[in-house]
C-alpha cells in the first residue's frame, strides 16, 4: 500500500499505468483534472476525482479567442458550465463511494490561448462549489469535498479567496 497519504502527483491524461514505474512512488494519491467513472489505481492509490468548471463566455469554450475577455466576455449573467454533464459526475460520485472530489481548478486564473482553466468569478465560484457539492453529497453523503486549489497564496488570490467565502455566506 502506499507509504504517505500527504504524498500526491498529477499525472497528464488518463492511462498512469502508461508510467510502469508508477507503484514504485508510493505515494497515496494522484488526480488527472478529470472525473472519472473507472479510474486506474495502481497499488491501491486514491484516485482524487475534479469536477471541471468554467465561466459562461459569449464564445464556446476553448474557440481560439476564448481566452480574451474583450473578444470573448463572460456571458450575461453571469453564470457557469460543467465540463462533464450532471449525469456523468453523478455515475462517477455513484462509482466511487466516499472518494475525495476537488471543485474546480486554479479559478482565480485567468485563461491563456488554448484554455485549461476554471476561471471564475468568486461570485460565480461560490454558487459553483455549492450546487456541485450538493450533487456529490446528495448521492454519497460520506464523500469528501473541497474547493480546488489556486495559483498560490499571494495578496490577489487572498482576496479572491475572502470574496468567494463572503459570497457563501452571504447567498448561503
Amino acid at each position: 500500500p502506499p507509504t504517505s497519504w500527504r504524498l500526491g502527483y498529477g499525472s497528464w491524461g488518463t492511462d498512469i499505468l502508461r508510467y510502469p514505474q508508477v507503484a514504485t512512488l508510493k505515494a497515496g494519491w494522484y488526480v488527472n483534472w478529470t472525473t472519472q467513472v473507472k479510474p486506474q489505481r495502481p497499488g491501491f492509490i486514491e484516485y482524487v476525482q475534479m469536477i471541471r468548471i468554467h465561466q459562461k463566455l459569449t464564445c464556446p469554450l476553448w474557440s481560439p479567442n476564448a481566452h480574451d475577455r474583450t473578444k470573448c466576455p463572460y456571458a450575461q449573467p453571469y453564470d457557469y458550465v460543467t465540463l462533464q454533464t450532471r449525469d456523468e459526475i453523478a455515475a462517477a460520485v455513484r462509482a466511487n463511494p466516499q472518494s475525495l472530489w476537488l471543485i474546480g481548478n486554479e479559478m482565480d486564473r485567468r485563461d491563456w490561448p488554448g484554455g485549461g482553466q476554471d476561471e471564475m468569478v468568486p461570485e460565480v465560484y461560490a454558487r459553483a462549489y455549492r450546487d456541485m457539492y450538493q450533487l456529490v453529497k446528495g448521492i454519497d453523503p460520506k464523500a469528501r469535498v473541497a474547493i480546488g486549489g489556486v495559483i498560490q497564496a499571494t495578496p490577489l488570490r487572498l482576496e479572491y479567496l475572502t470574496r468567494v467565502w463572503d459570497s457563501y455566506k452571504s447567498l448561503y
